[in-house]
């Protein structure tokens, strides 16, 4: 969805600003996950038996 609008914003003021401002708004969020012990450790669930992935593409 926020293609068009970069698309439009490096059309009227080029790439490196915009890619600059888009970093900019993006490196907070990555140094609270990096800084965040529960972030860095955290798991997805296992699957129980009842949830089992089927193997292959038949699916037994």
């Amino acid at each position: 969805m926020t293609c068009p609008l970069s698309g439009a914003a490096i059309a009227a003021w080029g790439a490196q600003p915009v890619f600059t401002v888009s970093a900019a708004f993006v490196a907070p969020g990555a140094l609270v996950g990096f800084g965040t012990r529960s972030l860095r450790c955290a798991e997805l669930p296992r699957a129980g038996p009842s949830e089992a992935v089927p193997s292959g593409p038949a699916g037994g």
